[in-house]
């Protein structure tokens, strides 16, 4: 990457956190930290609640206490709509749960049986 792109992203980036008023350094380390979790492995992976626990204990280093305050309470937020969507998702396979849960004990108690007679 040259240096001109890599000034670039880091700006960029830095505009996106622009409620935290990063520092060129902090958003540099930043910058980084994102670019080293975009980087795959197919044999280590991140969960999303180890991520959100890894970009905590990362930003705790690089942001003053006051921004880190603020982060904490997008972060915190962040984990409250990833909880709820989660909750609507299984809300959503309520009936998909109650489907199988019927064919199994059709198969087991009915259809097993008849069919080993």
């Amino acid at each position: 990457m040259k240096k001109e792109e890599y000034r670039l992203n880091v700006l960029t980036l830095k505009g996106r956190f622009e409620y935290l008023n990063l520092t060129y350094e902090q958003a540099e380390k930043v910058y980084l930290h994102e670019k080293e979790k975009r980087n795959h492995s197919e044999q280590h992976f991140f969960s999303t609640w180890e991520e959100l626990d890894f970009d905590l204990s990362l930003f705790r280093v690089i942001l003053n206490k006051k921004q880190f305050q603020d982060f904490e309470k997008r972060h915190n937020e962040c984990i409250r709509n990833h909880e709820k969507s989660l909750i609507e998702n299984d809300t959503l396979r309520t009936n998909d749960i109650k489907y199988n849960n019927e064919l199994i004990h059709y198969c087991s108690n009915e259809f097993l049986p008849h069919f080993l007679k």
